[in-house]
């Protein structure tokens, strides 16, 4: 039996390293870069039909979008929403639930963070769940609530974090979300990142209440709290991603690196490990 050189030996154990290191799978991603119409396309390609968006309140690419951080982008002005398919009705895809991991990733700019307003809301099946901004005693910041509906005793967490400064200072900004449940059916534990860095959070009682539904730009409410500001490249993931692989993406110069350009980030090449597709 031939011997393998310590070249192959070495190649092999890199394969393994990186199928290993790639197991996210990006589950849902609206680039925005569409030129008409009210149909965001869901480009992750794991729905069935597609998790594609429905624009709003006369909302409507050509009219409201804008150059992003790639490509194009939507003028979410205040007064308008996007309505996201799910896949029966009941869940998202990456089964965003009481319980499972998942991460949000999406670019923001010119946020008016003096109203507030929601930038992502999910209340479907057992989890109440929204991104937004808030204005607390005049200082920005970004702000997560979190409730799992396990039984007769809802579990909340609800998580703030002052962003960085200038977050409307006409520059894209990366803001991502990463959920860890490590206790069966509970609200878990969100971490906030602002443009690569996170600086932990501090509870808080004071967030917005999410009823049923899964929405862009605002909360499913009679109150509906929109968010006024720009938004490209709003993607999920199926699982919690590191604070490696989140800076990564930051710095990445596209926006979700394809499965065909996955590279070494543990192994240290300088790059982002790109989600893979189901």
């Amino acid at each position: 039996m031939k011997k393998l050189s310590m070249k192959k030996l070495f190649v092999m154990f890199l394969v393994v390293g990186i199928a290993n290191i790639c197991i996210a799978t990006l589950v849902l991603h609206y680039n925005f870069d569409e030129t008409a119409g009210t149909t965001a396309a869901d480009s992750a390609g794991v729905g069935n039909p597609a998790y594609d968006g429905t624009l709003r309140s006369g909302l409507i690419f050509g009219d409201d979008s804008v150059t992003g951080k790639y490509g194009g982008a939507l003028n979410m002005d205040g007064d308008v929403d996007i309505a996201m398919n799910t896949d029966d009705g009941s869940n998202l895809p990456g089964a965003i639930a009481a319980g499972n991991n998942f991460t949000i990733s999406l670019w923001f700019k010119n946020a008016n963070w003096t109203d507030g307003g929601v930038i992502f809301s999910y209340g479907k099946s057992d989890l109440r769940f929204s991104i937004g901004f808030s204005n607390l005693n005049g200082v920005p910041e970004i702000r997560v609530y979190s409730k799992a509906l396990n039984g007769t005793d809802a579990d909340v967490l609800i998580r703030e974090q002052l962003p960085l400064s200038g977050i409307d200072n006409d520059v894209w900004h990366h803001l991502a979300v990463v959920v860890s449940s490590t206790q069966g059916d509970t609200a878990a534990d969100p971490l906030i990142y602002v443009d690569g860095s996170s600086a932990g959070g501090t509870a808080t009682t004071n967030a917005w209440t999410t009823d049923a539904g899964v929405r862009l730009g605002r909360r499913e409410s009679t109150t509906k709290v929109y968010y006024d500001g720009y938004i490209d490249d709003f993607a999920i993931f199926d699982t919690t991603l590191t604070a490696q692989e989140i800076s990564a993406i930051y710095s990445a110069s596209n926006p979700i690196p394809e499965p065909a350009t996955i590279t070494m980030l543990v192994l240290g090449f300088g790059a982002v490990c790109a989600r893979r597709k189901k």
